[in-house]
């Protein structure tokens, strides 16, 4: 029992650093890709129909700045794997891409739902207001 419950402990912090250090890569861009926040959709935009979907109507940033990068890192690797699974109604995207290894791919409804890599992970003040700041520029 107290093996079970050390490992369900330790998952976390695994997937923490599994971000943060993107299995040992550096954080080399971000890609926002978004679309209104306010639309109603007959269906669930999944991450992965999310440009099929919004195809010529979603906004990109791309952001490369290094103190950026490291908030973003650092305010992601604070958040937690869920124990349940969401499918959420893709308004954001965000591809990290990494030095040398494939990207990450990070998603977020209107509600603050976050899927990354089809994971639902435990969203904090901090990712959330970071990824409002980056569109709202």
């Amino acid at each position: 029992m107290k093996a079970t419950k050390l490992v369900s402990n330790l998952i976390p912090i695994f997937f923490s650093f599994f971000i943060l250090l993107g299995e040992g890569q550096k954080v080399e861009k971000l890609t926002f890709r978004y679309g209104n926040f306010n639309i109603e959709t007959s269906s669930r935009v999944s991450c992965d129909n999310f440009e099929n979907f919004f195809s010529g109507s979603y906004k990109t940033v791309v952001i490369k700045d290094n103190n950026t990068l490291k908030e973003f890192a650092d305010d992601l690797s604070h958040c937690k794997v869920s124990d349940s699974t969401k499918k959420i109604d893709v308004r954001l995207k965000v591809i990290i891409t990494y030095h040398k290894k494939n990207n990450a791919v990070l998603c977020m409804d209107r509600f603050d739902n976050l899927i990354l890599n089809n994971r639902s992970i435990i969203a904090n003040q901090e990712i959330l207001s970071f990824l409002r700041k980056q569109i709202n520029k």
